[in-house]
């Protein structure tokens, strides 16, 4: 698989919505960072388990807020398994 191809996959997996305000997502964002080993595993870098749906302003919130996210569960330690440890559910967040 590809970037674009789970990107698209992640878009139509949560209906083009953000999973944490349910507004139009834009953005597909990776809970377990690239640069913290979600690179080295073709799976975890293109598995579903393991990319979400965002729109810009909670993209943003969650890597400004990296305590908050990893307790959430929109970002994983590098020792999580995507897999195991399953995205939140789809939320509406008020702003």
């Amino acid at each position: 698989m590809d970037w674009p191809t789970a990107r698209k996959a992640a878009l139509a997996r949560d209906e083009g919505l953000c999973r944490r305000c349910s507004r139009p997502a834009s953005h597909v964002h990776h809970r377990l960072r690239k640069g913290m080993g979600g690179e080295l595993d073709e799976n975890v870098k293109y598995g579903l388990a393991n990319l979400v749906s965002l729109c810009a302003e909670c993209h943003r919130h969650i890597h400004d807020h990296p305590a908050e996210s990893y307790e959430a569960g929109w970002l994983l330690h590098t020792w999580q398994v995507p897999e195991e440890n399953p995205p939140p559910e789809m939320r509406t967040y008020e702003f």
